[in-house]
Parts: C-alpha cells; sequence; structure tokens
C-alpha cells in the first residue's frame, strides 16, 4: 500500500509539472516595447551655390505622442554660415541647439526650419549629435532615436567655365584653308572625288567641354559641309564649320574605235556614286543606276551574284562561277534613258559595254557564256574526258591479254595433237 501511495503521488507530481510547463509555454507573453523616434534632415533646394541664402528642415517622426525634445544640429563654420530658426531654435559657430520643451502638442510629427548661408563652395554635411533626448508626452519615458546625416555640394556659378574654343583640328584628307587658329571659326578644303567621308579631331580647350561632329561623312561632289559643336560646361555652345569641296571626277575618254554605238561606250575609268537616297551608280559619259535583279532568268546560265567593292562603295555583280577571278562581270541596271539591262563590266581595262550572250555548244545543252569566254572549257568536262580515255586504255587491253591468251592456248592444242598421230 504504501509503494502503490508513493506510485500516485509521484505520477501526481509528473503531472503537475507537465500543466505547469504547458501552460508557461502556451500562455501568450506581453512585452513592452519601448517608444522610438527619427530624425530625419532635408534640404529645400536641389542646388546650393556661394552666397546664397537655403532652408534645411528637421523632421521628427516618433512611435509615440512626443513631450520634450532637445537636440544638436552641428555643421561645418567654414562652408556653412547660420542665419536664423523658429523660436525653439538657436545656434552659431558651428552648432544650432533645438529645444522644444512643456510642449502641449499631442502629435507624433514635429518639423522644425532653419536658414543657412553658403560661404565658400565645396561639400557640407550637417548631422544630429548623439545626445539627442526625445521623451513621450505621456508617461515622459525617454525614446530611442536614430538620426540620418545630410551631405550636398556648394557650387560657386562663376568657377563655372563658358570655354567653347578648340585647342587642336585636324582632318584625315585635305588641307585646312586658312591654317587652324584657336578663335577661327570657318575653314575651307578640298578633296579628291575618291573621298567620301573625312575623320575630323578636335580637342576642346576645357577638359570638361563635349564635342559633337556632323557632315563629315558621305560626302558628294560640289560643297559639304562639317559642323564641329563644343558645349562647355556652363551649357554655352558655339560651332566651327568646315566647307569641303569634292572635286569631279576628271576622266579622260579614249577613243579606240573610229565608230562607236549607244551600247559600246569605252571609258579611260569606270567609276562607283552614291546619292543622297542610297542609290548607287557607275557612269562616266553613261550613268548607269545599279537596281536589283528581280527575274533571274534573265542571267546567263552558271552566273552567280557577288559583291565588288569600287570607289569605296559595295557594287552587286554577277560572277561566272567557272571562273571566280576573271576580270569579266555582270550589273543589271538602268541608264539615263530608263532602260534596264544587262552590262557588262571589265574590271582590267574600266569598260562599261551592253552585255550581249553568246552560245557555247556541248553535247547536251546550250548554254550562254560571255564572248572572252565562250572557248573556255569547264573543269568537270576535262575530268569526264580524261576517265573515259582511261576506261577504253583499259578496255583495250584487257582485250589484247585475252587474244593473247586464246593464241598461247591455240598453240599448245596442236602440239598435243601432232604427239599424238606421231605415236
Amino acid at each position: 500500500m504504501k509503494q502503490t501511495k508513493k506510485v500516485r503521488s509521484s505520477i501526481k507530481y509528473i503531472f503537475l509539472s507537465i500543466v505547469l510547463i504547458l501552460g508557461n509555454v502556451c500562455v501568450p507573453h506581453t512585452t513592452a516595447l519601448a517608444a522610438s523616434a527619427a530624425v530625419n534632415l532635408s534640404l529645400s533646394t536641389e542646388n546650393v551655390e556661394v552666397g546664397s541664402t537655403f532652408s534645411v528642415v528637421l523632421t521628427v517622426q516618433a512611435s509615440e505622442e512626443i513631450g520634450n525634445l532637445q537636440c544638436y544640429l552641428s555643421f561645418d563654420s567654414d562652408v556653412l554660415k547660420f542665419v536664423s530658426g523658429g523660436a525653439n531654435v538657436t545656434g552659431g559657430n558651428g552648432v544650432v541647439m533645438i529645444s522644444d520643451k512643456d510642449s502641449t502638442d499631442e502629435s507624433t510629427t514635429k518639423k522644425y526650419s532653419m536658414k543657412f548661408k553658403a560661404i565658400k563652395a565645396g561639400e557640407s554635411t550637417l548631422w544630429i549629435e548623439e545626445n539627442a533626448s526625445i521623451t513621450c508626452l505621456l508617461d515622459d519615458t525617454t525614446m530611442s532615436v536614430s538620426c540620418n546625416q545630410l551631405l550636398f555640394q556648394i557650387t560657386d556659378p562663376e568657377s563655372v567655365s563658358d570655354d567653347t574654343t578648340l585647342v587642336k583640328l585636324l582632318v584625315s584628307s585635305g588641307k585646312l584653308s586658312p591654317d587652324f587658329s584657336k578663335d577661327r571659326k570657318k575653314y575651307k578644303m578640298e578633296v579628291e572625288p575618291t573621298i567620301n567621308q573625312i575623320s575630323v579631331n578636335a580637342v576642346p580647350t576645357d577638359e570638361k567641354a563635349t564635342v559633337s561632329i556632323s557632315g563629315n561623312t558621305k560626302l558628294q561632289t560640289g560643297n559639304n559641309t562639317v559642323k564641329i559643336t563644343v558645349t562647355a560646361p556652363s551649357g554655352d555652345k558655339a560651332v566651327t564649320k568646315i566647307v569641303i569641296t569634292k572635286k569631279e571626277s576628271k576622266v579622260t575618254q579614249e577613243e579606240t574605235l573610229n565608230e562607236k554605238t549607244l551600247d559600246t561606250i569605252q571609258h579611260a575609268g569606270v567609276t562607283a556614286s552614291e546619292d543622297e537616297a542610297g542609290n548607287r551608280f557607275l557612269s562616266e559619259e553613261l550613268r548607269l543606276q545599279i537596281i536589283p535583279l528581280e527575274d533571274e532568268s534573265l542571267l546567263p546560265e552558271n552566273y552567280e551574284k557577288t559583291t565588288i567593292v569600287l570607289d569605296g562603295l559595295p557594287i552587286t555583280v554577277y560572277n561566272w562561277k567557272y571562273d571566280l577571278n576573271s576580270d569579266i562581270l555582270l550589273v543589271y541596271g538602268m541608264n539615263q534613258d530608263g532602260d534596264t539591262g544587262l552590262y557588262q563590266y571589265n574590271r582590267a581595262n574600266h569598260t562599261l559595254t551592253k552585255y550581249s550572250q553568246v552560245k557555247v555548244a556541248t553535247d547536251t545543252k546550250e548554254s550562254t557564256a560571255p564572248a572572252e569566254l565562250e572557248n573556255t572549257v569547264s573543269p568537270v568536262t576535262s575530268y569526264m574526258i580524261i576517265i573515259c580515255l582511261l576506261a577504253g586504255a583499259c578496255i583495250v587491253l584487257t582485250i589484247l591479254l585475252v587474244l593473247q591468251k586464246m593464241k598461247v592456248s591455240s598453240i599448245h592444242s596442236n602440239s598435243n595433237e601432232k604427239e599424238d598421230d606421231f605415236f
């Protein structure tokens, strides 16, 4: 019985312990959180210049209604001067005190405005000292306080450069006339007909100034204007102009025939050009505009599309695929009379001729090729001929070997017959 009582007593003790533990865990606890306040400094303007007066606003945002407030705002007296504040603001010599006590204003937000004067250019910082004190209005308990720093730049408008001059001006082709001068804003120069663009190196006197250049590409025959715009740090701008005169092409015509037809025009040199719309031309006396070939059936057989560069411009041409290095190329274009068709360009002697097809006979079909290529044999055809000749030679040798074998066999047979007759 005594042991039974002891067991029951132990069970009760364990049960009560479990109840107490569960009760302690399950019952929610409430912890009093301390009130807090945040102090924020801000400027009334984005740009602060030397000699200007501006406002700094101190804003207090608290979790409880604000009672007494006292804090110290520090600043650099070498670059700033305290001018004035409200009834609760006093200061000078690098420190401003904000003291607002016995306030009956039941609010969680308060603002205090102060005026400063910028006396020197440079970087300036305003900050709240660590001993800031803010209490709750209800029970006068002290709040935890967090503060920010205010960092800004003071500029001197008189120190901003308005220099828009150039210290250097160089061009890749031609020569400036007159010679470069820092104060000169207009120049002239000439370039050859083959020059389609020039590089311009313009260096501003002020390293912080920016330079933009326009009009130095896609030069046309005649006058072209290049504009060089210099923008100073102050925002002032100045434009320097270069008038570029692109010379006309003066290619002398060589007459190689006594009679000259409209379809054949001989040139000492065919030149390529491009207009403002991007159209490209091959021209001398005949001005041929290069246009897309919409119907490829107009091309002769075995011609492939490719591109060559003439006078710095890519030109679409058609090359015979069996001779990729041929000087004879076909171009499709429209002449000055509005007629379209294929023209033959000889890049060896720079001639442009109306294209005429020449029929070249083959074993199975007819193909067309330029007159200059009518006697050219395809590499594939040459290989086929060689293979056929070798095959024929093998057949002939085989037949001769068979005949020789048959002849030897016949001789042996006759010899055997004579021996039989002898016996």
